[in-house]
């Protein structure tokens, strides 16, 4: 019984050394505008406490992340006890940050505290959190008046700021212009009035440089709507749009090439007054303005790259808008030749004169420079040769003593000292079959004799009527051509010659052997 009587002793002093807190209520939040609203709490009993500081904490997180403390409050009814009515409503007109503004459209979440002492030994107590939203701010207006003085690259720009409405000020205004509609000031050209909005309604100007020609712009005003220490919004006017000028009246001069290499050239001009961009026309020379390959540029050169070697060109240039289709008069046609190709591959390998035993074969030069080749010839189903025949000067090759309906094959490269191209793509062609006409009485045929010969050859030409005669090497080298046939024909060198004959009967073909 002594020991019961003891702890119900203990437990009432105990409760007299814990001294009770005060009673904190906070009230519904009125007086809701834009950036204002009035917060509302009441200390109706001390407790056991001797409050030292009250006040409100707001935040827009609800676990209170970023909150603000507010302890410049008014309205105590008791400023010693600090007991009664006090409240926090923002002034008229901004003040330091111990006076915060709230923003406009926001969620806000707050509770009352009260506290007493100081560092470690304070102590306090909070409310229930409660919230509020302040009202949507309506910014100030703005207009966009007109254009003028509009040239190849600035114009001038006019707006107006009308009114202000919710915010307290109009802390900036200007025009943003851009290429695409409704430009902001975050994607376009900003351009800041140095005019004063202090009143209003107000206009201004500012100077638009630095803009592309033959250009479409869109325009807008902009006013900064300040609501509170630092919070802003920015209010747009209606677009207008305008065009600057372009210059494609006069045609650029004075085209001159450098950079002049196997496949590039450099294309250089110089431009008339305000033209930047440009259109350049190139293609094989001879060819017409307009219908070669067209590149836009800006500026006043171009490499041109991807040509073939040692070819010329034509070049054309003319002005031009760089978003419109305005364009100017092509210039006078400029002929250039890039270098020749280190050793250009041969192409359009084809037969010329085919009979059943004779080809006459040609071919286009990688370059002009070409003056010699090197040519495998051997029937399709045979190896080459393990050594080429060398052609100079005319691209042409004469295999003769062919035989009748048999298919050959040939390919060629191009020599340019120390270099070779590569081989052409194989070439085939089948000999003709051989007609009546060829192979008819002695009487149609021209007798050649002796053969074997020690280098001296005559002809029994018969009534017939000879139209050109042309001796070949085994390696198809013309040695002789005429279109009489002479009374004898001297060949020093020995080895085995083809004997090609044109006449009204007919062609003929003969082998002979100088020994």
């Amino acid at each position: 019984m002594k020991k019961i009587s003891f702890l119900i002793i203990s437990i009432v002093c105990f409760c007299f050394l814990v001294k009770a807190q005060p009673t904190l209520t906070i009230n519904a939040v009125d007086s809701i505008s834009t950036f204002k609203a009035r917060l509302n709490a009441n200390i109706s009993n001390l407790g056991g406490w001797t409050v030292n500081g009250k006040g409100f904490i707001v935040s827009k997180s609800q676990n209170f992340t970023d909150a603000i403390k507010i302890t410049s409050i008014a309205g105590a009814a008791n400023t010693n006890t600090k007991l009664g009515d006090f409240y926090y409503y923002p002034g008229t007109t901004p003040t330091a940050n111990s006076k915060p503004y709230f923003e406009p459209g926001t969620t806000y979440y707050v509770k009352a505290f009260a506290k007493k002492g100081s560092g470690s030994n304070a102590d306090t107590v909070f409310t229930n959190v409660v919230s509020f939203t302040t009202l949507v701010a309506q910014g100030g207006t703005c207009q966009i008046d007109s254009v003028s003085h509009i040239s190849y690259t600035s114009a001038i720009v006019y707006g107006k700021t009308v009114s202000v409405n919710d915010a307290w000020k109009i802390a900036k205004a200007g025009v943003v212009i851009g290429t695409q509609p409704n430009p902001t000031v975050f994607n376009g050209i900003v351009l800041t009035s140095s005019t004063s909005m202090t009143s209003l309604p107000k206009a201004y100007s500012v100077n638009a440089t630095e803009l592309s020609q033959g250009v479409t712009y869109y325009a807008r005003a902009w006013i900064a709507n300040q609501y509170t220490n630092t919070y802003y919004d920015t209010t747009y006017s209606d677009q207008i749009t305008f065009t600057t000028l372009c210059a494609v009246d006069s045609v650029p001069y004075n085209i001159t090439f450098d950079s002049i290499g196997i496949t590039t050239i450099g294309v250089s001009w110089t431009p008339r007054e305000g033209q930047y961009y440009f259109d350049v026309d190139y293609g094989f020379a001879g060819h017409e303005a307009g219908e070669g390959t067209i590149v836009p540029c800006e500026g006043s050169h171009l490499m041109i790259e991807n040509l073939e070697g040692g070819r010329s060109y034509s070049i054309y240039v003319r002005a031009r808008c760089l978003t419109s289709s305005e364009v100017g008069e092509w210039s006078a046609v400029r002929t250039v030749t890039t270098r020749p190709s280190l050793c250009a591959d041969v192409n359009a390998v084809h037969t010329e004169e085919l009979t059943h035993s004779f080809a006459k074969i040609e071919w286009t030069p990688g370059s002009m420079s070409q003056s010699v080749w090197e040519v495998m010839f051997a029937k399709a189903n045979e190896a080459y040769p393990a050594n080429p025949f060398t052609v100079y000067n005319t691209p042409v090759y004469s295999p003769i003593g062919l035989t009748p309906s048999t298919q050959y094959k040939v390919k060629i490269r191009a020599v340019c000292d120390p270099y070779y191209s590569d081989w052409s793509d194989e070439f085939r062609f089948t000999t003709l079959i051989m007609g009546l006409d060829e192979v008819g009485e002695d009487e149609y045929k021209i007798n050649i004799y002796p053969n074997p010969s020690q280098g001296a050859i005559k002809f029994d030409v018969h009534n017939l009527v000879v139209e050109q005669i042309d001796v070949y090497n085994s390696f198809g080298v013309n040695v002789f051509s005429s279109k009489e046939v002479p009374d004898e024909l001297v060949i020093r060198e020995k080895g085995i010659y083809f004997v090609r004959i044109n006449t009204n009967k007919g062609v003929q073909t003969e082998k002979i052997v100088i020994n």
